[in-house]
């Protein structure tokens, strides 16, 4: 004998849920949708598709949130930086960079500070420590020091250990702490130097000692 079965109400509500999900996302925006979007003339069409582009890793996709850095609306932008940084983009470093330098909305820079942290290029560590060394190691900009050690090249050593040593503050402290045993020495960062200006060769960095242990690494 074959017992039928029916299907409870529950059953018949994740039925029709899985189904609306699937028809929903097949009619989903299109990665060129979103950029579209982006450049709509409607504030608010390009904060919400700034905000969805962290879910496509897209080429176009990325480029225009590259553009986006430039809205005018803060909101935009800051949305922007977050997308940039959960797809981790690479080619959004150098506008990144400029966004630290320049950008007028605080919260902007913060965003953009964590982004440089977070796709960890080498590219970002001189305007890191120089973000640092203007505003100071203030709660503000504890995800400098954050994001130089997630990057973890040697060259924010002596600024790290500078920062440490004139401060009281057991917070700041900490900070710098967890953000000196990632870095690497100089010897190990291959391939990390920036570029010289107009072609110089730049010196050779210096050796690892033998015997010793290395600043900023945890003891074995």
């Amino acid at each position: 004998m074959r017992w039928a079965v029916r299907p409870g109400r529950n059953q018949l509500h994740l039925g029709v849920g899985l189904g609306l999900a699937l028809l929903l996302g097949a009619c989903g925006p299109s990665p060129e949708d979103i950029a579209a979007n982006l450049a709509s003339d409607n504030p608010v069409v390009r904060e919400d598709s700034a905000k969805m582009a962290k879910k496509y890793d897209d080429e176009v996709v990325i480029q225009a949130l590259i553009v986006a850095l430039n809205d005018p609306g803060d909101t935009v932008r800051l949305n922007a930086v977050e997308s940039l940084a959960e797809l981790e983009a690479v080619e959004a470093v150098p506008s990144l960079i400029a966004v630290v330098q320049a950008d007028s909305d605080p919260e902007v820079v913060s965003a953009a500070v964590d982004a440089l942290g977070r796709i960890a290029d080498p590219r970002a560590v001189s305007v890191l420590m120089a973000h640092l060394e203007q505003h100071g190691p203030e709660l503000k900009t504890l995800n400098a020091i954050w994001a130089l050690g997630n990057i973890g090249d040697g060259r924010a050593l002596p600024l790290l250990a500078r920062i440490r040593a004139g401060t009281d503050d057991v917070y700041v402290i900490y900070n710098v702490d967890r953000a000196m045993r990632l870095l690497k020495p100089l010897a190990e960062a291959e391939g990390t130097e920036e570029p010289a200006p107009d072609g110089a060769d730049l010196p050779a960095a210096p050796d690892a000692p033998d015997d010793e242990d290395t600043p900023g690494t945890e003891p074995g």
